[in-house]
C-alpha cells in the first residue's frame, strides 16, 4: 500500500501542476518569457515543474550565451542551445574545457566578444581556426592597451566572414590584408597608442575596398602608418555615414592623409583628431587636407561651432553644412602659450570652401587680452550673411569689439541675433553692451533680439534694461544649463 501511495505520489503532483493556470500556456509563450532571463535564472526556472523543465531545455535559442568564464554552466548552455546560434563572450581567464568544446560550434557563432590580455587573446587565437560562416559581430579587446599586444593572425577564424556585419579591435592591430568582409557596416580600429605596431595604408584602403557597405568607420591609430599607397588612388566609400580619424600617421599628411585618400558621399559626418605641438600651426588647415572637391558634405555651409576648453588642452570645430558635418578636434600641451589666434584663424582658414551661407556661430571659451581681436574681427567679416551668434563662456570684451569695428562694411551686416552665456570668472560690462548695441542700432545692423543667461546676475538689471530702445527684444534670465545653437 505505501509503495503504491509513493508511486500515485508523483502522479498526482504533474496532474495537479497541468491544472496550474500558468501550465495552460503554449510552450511558444513561455519560451519568449524566458529569453529576457539570465542563465542562472534560467537554470533556476527549469526546476520548478516538469512541465517548464521540459519546454525550456527543448528551446535552443533560450542557451545561446556562452560566459567561458563559467565552466559548468557554460557547457550546460553549449550542450542545450543544440544548433541555434550562439553569442560566446571570453573574458579574463575562460575556462580551458569550454574553449576545446567551443572548437567544433565555431560555424554557429553569431558574435564573438573578447577582452582580455594579449596571452588569452592568443591562445583563443590558436583554437578559433575554424570557418565561421555565420559570425555577425567580431570585437577583440586587449587590455592593458600596450606594446605587448601583436596584430591578430591571418588565421583567426580563416578570415574569411562573409556575413559579419561590426569588426572591433582595440589596444591591437592587423594587417587586416587576409580579411575578407563583403558585409561588413561598422569597422573600429582604436586605444592603439604605443609601437611597435604599425599600419600600411595601402592595406587599410584595399581593406575598405573590399568592404563597400561599410557605414561607420572609427580609426584612432597612433603606432607606425606606413604611407606605401599610390598617392592617385582614391577609394570610393558609397554607403558611409559617420568616419571618425585619429592619429598623427592618419591626420596632417597632405595627399598621404586618410582623408584624401576617400572618396565620401553626400550626408557624412566627419571627425578629425590631432595634436598641436607648434602654438603656430593652424589645426583646421592641418586636418583637412587638399582636394575639398572630394569632400562634398562641407559644402552648404550653415552653422559654425567653435569650443574652447583651454584647461583641458582641447578645442573642437564643427562645420555644419546641408549634406554633412564636419568637425575638426585638436590638443596640445597645456603649457603652450600661443593659442589666442587659433580660434578664428582656424575657422578662417576652413571658410574659402564654403562661406556665403553660414548664418549661425556657435563660440564657447573664447580667451584673448584685449587688443587680440583682429583673428575674430577676420573671421567675422568672412560671414557676409551671418544672422546669429551665441557665445559661451567667452571674454566678450574683444568678440564685442570686433562686431562692432568701423570697418569699410558693416562686419556681420545680417546679425540680427545675439546670445551671451556669461560666467562669474569673465567679465562683461553694461558699457561695452551699450556700445555695440548704439553702433549698430545707428549702422543700419539693429538687433532684433539681444539674449543674457547667466547662473547669477553678473552685469546689473538696470544696465540691460537701458539697452531696449536699441534692441528689438532684450532677455535677461537666471540659467545654469549651457544653450546650444
Amino acid at each position: 500500500m505505501e509503495r503504491n501511495l509513493f508511486e500515485l505520489l508523483p502522479k498526482f503532483k504533474a496532474l495537479r501542476n497541468t491544472l496550474s493556470p500558468v501550465n495552460k500556456l503554449p510552450s511558444e509563450i513561455l519560451s519568449r518569457i524566458h529569453q529576457s532571463f539570465l542563465i542562472r535564472d534560467l537554470v533556476a526556472a527549469t526546476q520548478v515543474c516538469r512541465y517548464w523543465r521540459t519546454t525550456l531545455i527543448s528551446c535552443g535559442p533560450l542557451w545561446c550565451s556562452i560566459n567561458c568564464e563559467r565552466g559548468p554552466e557554460a557547457l550546460t548552455c553549449l550542450h542545450r542551445s543544440k544548433g541555434s546560434p550562439i553569442h560566446v563572450r571570453v573574458r579574463k581567464f575562460p575556462d580551458d574545457e569550454v574553449l576545446a568544446r567551443l572548437s567544433p560550434h565555431i560555424g554557429r557563432i553569431q558574435s564573438l566578444h573578447l577582452q582580455s590580455r594579449w596571452s588569452v587573446a592568443q591562445s583563443v587565437f590558436a583554437r578559433f581556426t575554424d570557418p565561421a560562416p555565420n559570425l555577425e559581430m567580431l570585437t577583440i579587446i586587449c587590455r592593458p592597451f600596450t606594446a605587448a599586444a601583436g596584430p591578430v593572425p591571418s588565421t583567426l577564424l580563416t578570415g574569411n566572414l562573409p556575413k559579419l556585419q561590426s569588426l572591433t579591435l582595440q589596444g591591437l592591430s592587423s594587417d587586416l590584408a587576409s580579411f575578407v568582409l563583403p558585409s561588413l557596416t561598422y569597422f573600429e580600429l582604436s586605444n592603439v597608442t604605443s609601437p611597435p605596431l604599425s599600419i600600411s595604408l595601402s592595406n587599410l584602403l584595399a581593406f575598405f575596398e573590399r568592404s563597400p557597405l561599410l557605414e561607420s568607420v572609427h580609426v584612432d591609430f597612433h603606432g607606425e602608418c606606413v604611407h606605401d599607397a599610390p598617392k592617385q588612388k582614391i577609394i570610393p566609400l558609397k554607403a558611409l555615414k559617420t568616419l571618425y580619424i585619429s592619429g598623427s600617421g592618419l591626420v596632417g599628411q597632405g595627399d598621404n592623409s586618410l582623408l584624401a585618400r576617400l572618396e565620401l558621399q553626400e550626408g557624412v559626418d566627419v571627425t578629425v583628431m590631432l595634436l598641436i605641438l607648434n602654438g603656430e600651426s593652424n589645426p583646421v588647415a592641418h586636418a583637412i587636407p587638399p582636394h575639398p572637391e572630394r569632400l562634398p558634405f562641407i559644402s552648404g555651409t550653415k552653422r559654425v561651432h567653435a569650443e574652447m576648453l583651454r584647461s583641458f588642452g582641447r578645442c573642437t570645430f564643427r562645420f555644419y553644412g546641408e549634406n554633412g558635418m564636419v568637425t575638426v578636434m585638436a590638443r596640445w600641451p597645456i603649457t603652450n602659450p600661443n593659442l589666442d589666434d587659433l580660434v578664428m584663424g582656424s575657422i578662417q582658414s576652413f571658410l574659402p570652401l564654403s562661406t556665403e551661407g553660414v548664418e549661425e556661430l556657435y563660440i564657447q571659451g573664447y580667451q584673448a587680452p584685449e587688443d587680440s581681436y583682429l583673428p575674430a574681427l577676420r573671421a567675422f567679416e568672412s560671414f557676409p550673411n551671418l544672422r546669429s551668434i551665441l557665445m559661451v563662456h567667452c571674454d566678450n570684451a574683444v568678440l564685442l569689439r570686433a562686431l562692432r569695428h568701423p570697418t569699410l562694411h558693416l562686419t556681420t551686416p545680417k546679425l540680427r541675433t545675439l546670445r551671451l552665456y556669461l560666467s562669474p570668472e569673465r567679465t562683461t560690462s553694461g558699457e561695452g553692451l551699450m556700445e555695440l548695441v548704439k553702433y549698430r542700432d545707428s549702422n543700419g545692423g539693429k538687433l532684433e533680439k539681444l539674449s543674457i543667461l547667466a547662473p547669477e546676475v553678473i552685469v546689473p538689471v538696470v544696465e540691460v534694461m537701458a539697452l531696449k530702445p536699441y534692441v528689438g527684444d532684450v532677455e535677461y534670465k537666471m540659467d545654469d544649463s549651457i544653450p546650444s545653437l
